[in-house]
């Protein structure tokens, strides 16, 4: 524990990965643990948390400032103090946790562990460059568009959306029609640290487990649009699961495209019932880009966005609702075959400050998994030309999470 404090004492103030520390309560906490018997499976282990999940005694801010101190601490933060791990503060996001990208009014800009000129992806940046420095062993991050698996990859730890059909979002009451987007997992050191999150986790869960992947792997790679800096994925992706013995083939579905379209078409046709839910307004938006306070220009230019996709282009909630659920029926056949769905988390580096949207493809994959509401895990795997790490994505049904670590040990493992 002293480690992670002196670490984040250190390295915070440059990389601003935690917005609300509480390093001398952590401390303190620490000293009562070492002298009883472990309370867990994560006894004594430091961890942040996400600032949307309340933690009695300070602020749940989703990244703007002025938020009301919580009264009390909601299931996530009781899990984890139940299973013995110790809180250094609240990570930073992007406002309202609507970028892929991790700056936000109250924290400031998140920067990259390795490249301070680089966005360690968003929403959940903080989490993942607090895992990544050694702040933190672990972090409960919310995922709607990939906001665990995105920065995850990026920062080269792990990350894992867990389906909401299985674990439901405590608390969380999203539009009808986009509940399946809204899904919470941890970003972790590695994959036995994931595994001991879940077991500390298990009162947030609402299925049994299942498993996956009994038949073998289906290799999705990107088309032209989404290949990025990763072109030769397919064949390294079958050549690795070749050398581990894993049977695999090409995933019999449409272009990567046209589930990156239906992502977007989904969240615009619900764009204003998702602003009102967190209490924003295209005045809200404006004045943010006008440079008056109150909210992170990077996400009122999001808003503004998907406000304008609304009114212009996606207005039909039912056709939107209708091809999502056509490309999910799809998905869910492969799941039922007994196959795993493998694909590049993304297939670019983490991108400079302000370019994450702007890079064609770069989302495509998450996006996949959202949409389809899968278990989602993202290994590291390997890194780019020039050094920055890569991310495998692992695709699996609902509740299928220990499978999925399962055959991310299998493949990305050492030989």
């Amino acid at each position: 524990m002293a480690e992670a404090v002196r670490v984040a004492r250190a390295d915070n103030p440059a990389l601003r990965a935690i917005c609300a520390p509480r390093y001398e309560a952590a401390l303190a906490r620490d000293a009562d643990l070492a002298h009883g018997d472990p309370q867990g499976p994560l006894h004594r282990v430091p961890y942040t948390l996400k600032d949307v999940w309340d933690v009695a005694g300070l602020p749940t801010s989703w990244g703007r400032p002025g938020a009301p101190i919580a009264a009390a601490s909601g299931p996530v933060h009781r899990a984890f103090e139940s299973a013995g791990a110790v809180l250094l503060g609240k990570s930073n996001l992007s406002d309202l946790a609507i970028t892929p990208e991790c700056q936000s009014s109250l924290g400031g800009v998140t920067r990259h562990p390795l490249d301070p000129s680089r966005t360690p992806g968003g929403s959940s940046g903080g989490a993942a460059v607090a895992v990544a420095t050694g702040m933190a062993r672990f972090d409960w991050g919310s995922d709607y568009g990939g906001s665990v698996r995105l920065p995850a990859a990026w920062c080269g730890v792990v990350g894992l959306r867990l389906a909401s059909r299985a674990w439901p979002v405590p608390g969380d009451r999203p539009p009808d029609g986009v509940a399946a987007l809204f899904a919470m997992g941890p970003i972790a050191a590695d994959l036995a640290t994931c595994r001991a999150v879940l077991d500390a986790a298990r009162p947030l869960r609402a299925a049994a487990p299942v498993p996956a992947g009994e038949v073998g792997v289906l290799r999705f790679g990107p088309d032209v649009w989404s290949a990025g800096r990763w072109r030769d994925f397919d064949f390294e992706l079958a050549t690795r699961l070749a050398e581990r013995g894993v049977p695999s083939w090409p995933a019999p579905l449409p272009a990567p495209r046209a589930f990156d379209r239906a992502f977007v078409a989904l969240l615009a046709a619900h764009a204003p019932a998702l602003l009102a839910r967190r209490g924003v307004t295209v005045a809200d938006c404006a004045a943010a880009l006008a440079g008056r306070p109150g909210l992170a220009p990077a996400s009122a230019r999001v808003a503004l966005e998907l406000t304008a996709l609304h009114r212009l282009v996606h207005r039909d909630r039912p056709g939107a609702v209708a091809r999502a659920e056509a490309l999910r029926a799809k998905v869910a056949a492969l799941f039922e075959g007994g196959f795993v769905i493998a694909t590049p988390t993304t297939t670019v580096p983490a991108p400079r400050h302000g370019r994450a949207l702007r890079t064609p493809g770069a989302t495509a994959f998450v996006k996949l998994g959202s949409l389809v509401d899968a278990t989602a895990l993202s290994v590291p795997f390997g890194r780019f030309a020039g050094g920055l790490p890569r991310g495998l994505q692992l695709l699996g049904p609902a509740g299928s999470e220990e499978s999925l670590l399962d055959l991310a040990e299998r493949i990305a493992g050492p030989k």
